[in-house]
């Protein structure tokens, strides 16, 4: 933070640029240009903002991507075809699954959300059984036994899902459960 010359802090110092990127499927501009960055300009006075506090960008898909950095073209590629390349930046990959998730069935979420919430449980319940000072063999016989716990909660979760007739494929992708005795279990339950 800057300090003024009357000692006070000046608040205005601590503001950040404000970004806001608008993806397009159409063309808005009239040239092949992909990616446009505006700043705001005053045309009655003809003046410039001059800070760099706003910047509107647009992101035309429908355009080519010759003039963009790889990196854009990765996002690019990603909005435009809906996959992230195996060669593209791990922030753009973190991005890719966060709207991968968002866009998920309720219930798929709800099932992701179980899953990982059994895991968490299993790596506190472990980390403690350590802090407690088990045995070795204590230990192993813990994590032996959270092993099953673990495989029951997966098939609990799995039986839920076949139940609400979520198809068998993305069950066993999101529980690592096979679809043969997932196909047990369906025929067990109907």
């Amino acid at each position: 933070m800057i300090i003024g010359s009357d000692g006070k802090p000046i608040r205005y110092s601590s503001l950040r640029p404000i970004y806001a990127l608008n993806i397009l499927g159409y063309s808005h501009f009239d040239d092949n240009e992909a990616l446009r960055i505006l700043k705001l300009y005053d045309p009655l006075r003809k003046k410039s903002l001059k800070t760099n506090l706003l910047h509107i960008g647009f992101f035309e898909l429908s355009k080519g991507t010759a003039e963009l950095t790889v990196n854009q073209k990765h996002w690019h590629d990603y909005f435009a075809k809906g996959k992230v390349s195996a060669d593209a930046p791990e922030y753009i990959k973190k991005a890719g699954r966060i709207i991968e998730f968002v866009n998920l069935r309720e219930e798929e979420r709800s099932m992701i959300s179980t899953l990982e919430r059994l895991e968490s449980d299993e790596q506190a319940r472990i980390h403690y059984a350590f802090m407690d000072g088990l045995s070795k063999g204590e230990a192993k016989g813990e994590e032996k036994g959270k092993a099953e716990g673990k495989a029951e909660g997966r098939v609990e979760v799995a039986i839920k899902l076949i139940k609400r007739r979520m198809a068998l494929e993305d069950i066993s992708e999101d529980t690592g459960i096979s679809i043969s005795y997932l196909q047990k279990l369906k025929d067990e339950i109907y």
